[in-house]
């Protein structure tokens, strides 16, 4: 952790630490070049309330200084936040427009091809992408792209531990049928690796860094159900340990193995 960033997440120590050490210095140096017997003259009096008003005047600047950094930040999180409920509460909108075509598209597609296939690597779903797919589920699959990106670029939420709850918030949103749906868009998407880039992190990337599929369900007596896990431990490297419904890590491609499941 840097030296900038520790002071912006401990504002109060760290303002708590310069106005001792301003004190300590003060009295330090008025011991230094001041000392002598406790004096009787009023004059002498009025110029240590001087010194001490000066020392107090810096300590305030400090506290002024920290006030105001922490009402911008402040203010900066209010802003991102009213604009990202917005983006929600459009995305619920398009959402709530084409649920149909979501769950008749998971119905008729998505369910048969992963049920039924038993070699479920990223290519398989490109060849079968199209099929049944729908205008109104693309500008879903879209405008999910631009609320995931609006969280990630944000200059507000310096870390991932902040993104994590808003990231949050739309995955608890999602049902099991919708997320199927949007793992088998993003794996069909042929231009995954071209247009989605986003400042050096793909589309896939960014649902993964978000943990979007850690809650996903399949069935574990499906048939290929060790295919189907061992695909998104491999693809989605960042949550590979965070999967709740899988739990067999020894699906994980061996070191130096050729990763058949790799996006690239």
């Amino acid at each position: 952790m840097s030296f900038l960033e520790y002071l912006k997440r401990n504002p109060i120590m760290v303002s708590f630490c310069l106005s001792t050490g301003i004190v300590v210095s003060c009295l330090v140096f008025y011991s230094r070049y001041f000392n002598g017997p406790i004096s009787t003259d009023i004059d002498d009096w009025a110029g240590f309330a001087t010194f001490c008003g000066f020392s107090l005047s810096l300590i305030s600047i400090i506290f002024i200084f920290m006030t105001y950094r922490s009402q911008q930040e402040l203010s900066s999180i209010l802003q991102f936040e009213s604009s990202f409920f917005q983006w929600l509460e459009m995305h619920n909108s398009i959402y709530n427009e084409c649920k149909v075509d979501i769950e008749k598209y998971y119905d008729e597609v998505v369910s048969i091809f992963i049920s039924n296939s038993n070699d479920l690597v990223p290519v398989e779903f490109e060849r079968n992408l199209d099929n049944g797919k729908s205008r109104h589920l693309m500008r879903y699959y879209r405008h999910l792209y631009q609320l995931y990106k609006y969280i990630y670029l944000s200059e507000v939420l310096t870390s991932i531990k902040k993104k994590k709850k808003y990231y949050d918030i739309i995955q608890a949103q999602m049902g099991d049928k919708e997320l199927f749906v949007v793992l088998y868009l993003l794996l069909g998407d042929k231009r995954k690796t071209e247009e989605k880039a986003l400042k050096g992190i793909l589309y896939y990337e960014l649902l993964d860094e978000a943990h979007l599929f850690k809650n996903i369900y399949y069935p574990k007596e499906s048939s290929n159900f060790k295919e189907f896990e061992r695909l998104m431990r491999n693809v989605f490297v960042e949550t590979r340990d965070s999967f709740y419904y899988l739990t067999d890590k020894t699906c994980d491609i061996s070191q130096g193995e050729e990763n058949p499941y790799l996006i690239k």
